[in-house]
């Protein structure tokens, strides 16, 4: 018996379709372009935690599918970067609490491009260059 998220194929096996969180959550970028093209959106809320696939894909530091979803550039992507979770948290801090300055500055940058920041060459390498005493 299939279970309501299989499809069809023409084998006849079962295959999931495909599914913006999963995507998120393993940086899945051919799985987020097909989810895509089935008519997923970056809007779509888990209903226990409200979390839009950004923050998933922040909390797991999913940074190519953060990059490929801006790039998209679809009114829903700054939506969904600007949303706040059931616990009060957008994307941007998930993203600060495991201190993924690189996927920061992406978000930063999708959330205020007037004010945009550089993207540091690292994921986790300092946000400033001065020394701090």
């Amino acid at each position: 018996m299939l279970n309501k998220r299989a499809v069809s194929t023409d084998e006849g096996s079962a295959k999931e379709e495909p599914d913006l969180f999963r995507a998120a959550r393993q940086n899945d970028l051919a799985e987020m372009e097909a989810a895509l093209n089935s008519g997923k959106c970056f809007t779509t809320l888990d209903p226990h935690t409200l979390m839009t696939p950004i923050h998933i894909a922040a909390i797991f530091g999913s940074l190519d599918y953060i990059v490929a979803a801006i790039e998209t550039g679809t009114p829903e992507v700054h939506w969904a970067v600007c949303h706040f979770d059931k616990a009060g948290n957008s994307p941007f801090e998930h993203a600060l609490a495991r201190r993924d300055f690189q996927t920061m500055a992406h978000l930063h940058n999708c959330r205020y491009p007037e004010a945009a920041v550089e993207v540091p060459a690292t994921q986790f390498g300092p946000l400033l260059d001065a020394d701090v005493t």
